[in-house]
Protein backbone atom coordinates (compact mmCIF):
# COMPACT_ATOMS: atom_id res chain seq x y z
CA UNK A 1 0.00 0.00 0.00
CA UNK A 2 1.32 3.45 -0.91
CA UNK A 3 0.77 6.24 1.62
CA UNK A 4 1.43 9.96 1.24
CA UNK A 5 1.70 12.14 4.35
CA UNK A 6 1.78 15.93 3.97
CA UNK A 7 3.10 18.42 6.50
CA UNK A 8 4.87 21.78 6.60
CA UNK A 9 8.23 20.50 7.87
CA UNK A 10 9.82 17.16 8.65
CA UNK A 11 11.53 18.24 11.87
CA UNK A 12 10.23 21.65 12.90
CA UNK A 13 7.40 21.87 15.40
CA UNK A 14 5.25 19.16 16.95
CA UNK A 15 3.21 18.27 13.87
CA UNK A 16 6.28 17.87 11.67
CA UNK A 17 8.04 15.66 14.20
CA UNK A 18 4.90 13.58 14.71
CA UNK A 19 4.45 13.12 10.94
CA UNK A 20 8.10 12.11 10.56
CA UNK A 21 7.84 9.61 13.42
CA UNK A 22 4.62 8.19 11.98
CA UNK A 23 6.24 7.83 8.56
CA UNK A 24 9.23 6.03 10.10
CA UNK A 25 6.97 3.65 12.05
CA UNK A 26 4.88 2.85 8.99
CA UNK A 27 8.00 2.26 6.86
CA UNK A 28 9.34 -0.11 9.52
CA UNK A 29 6.01 -1.97 9.31
CA UNK A 30 6.50 -2.49 5.56
CA UNK A 31 4.38 0.29 4.05
CA UNK A 32 5.55 2.38 1.07
CA UNK A 33 5.57 5.87 2.60
CA UNK A 34 6.33 9.28 1.13
CA UNK A 35 6.39 12.30 3.43
CA UNK A 36 5.79 15.46 1.40
CA UNK A 37 7.03 18.64 3.10
CA UNK A 38 7.42 22.30 2.28
CA UNK A 39 10.64 22.56 4.32
CA UNK A 40 12.97 19.53 4.30
CA UNK A 41 15.51 19.39 7.13
CA UNK A 42 16.42 15.69 7.24
CA UNK A 43 18.27 13.50 4.77
CA UNK A 44 15.70 10.70 4.87
CA UNK A 45 15.13 9.36 1.33
CA UNK A 46 11.36 9.02 1.81
CA UNK A 47 10.99 12.75 2.58
CA UNK A 48 10.32 14.81 -0.54
CA UNK A 49 10.44 18.61 -0.63
CA UNK A 50 7.39 20.06 -2.36
CA UNK A 51 7.17 23.48 -4.00
CA UNK A 52 4.05 25.56 -4.10
CA UNK A 53 3.60 28.35 -6.61
CA UNK A 54 1.76 31.37 -5.32
CA UNK A 55 -0.91 33.04 -7.36
CA UNK A 56 -0.62 36.73 -8.19
CA UNK A 57 -3.21 37.67 -5.55
CA UNK A 58 -1.35 35.64 -2.90
CA UNK A 59 1.88 37.47 -3.75
CA UNK A 60 0.17 40.86 -3.41
CA UNK A 61 -1.45 39.89 -0.11
CA UNK A 62 1.88 38.69 1.27
CA UNK A 63 3.59 41.95 0.27
CA UNK A 64 0.85 44.04 1.89
CA UNK A 65 0.87 42.07 5.13
CA UNK A 66 4.63 41.94 5.60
Amino acid sequence: MKILLLTDSDSGGGAGIAAYNLACALRNSGYDITLGVREKNTTAPFVKALTFKRTFSQKIKRKLLS
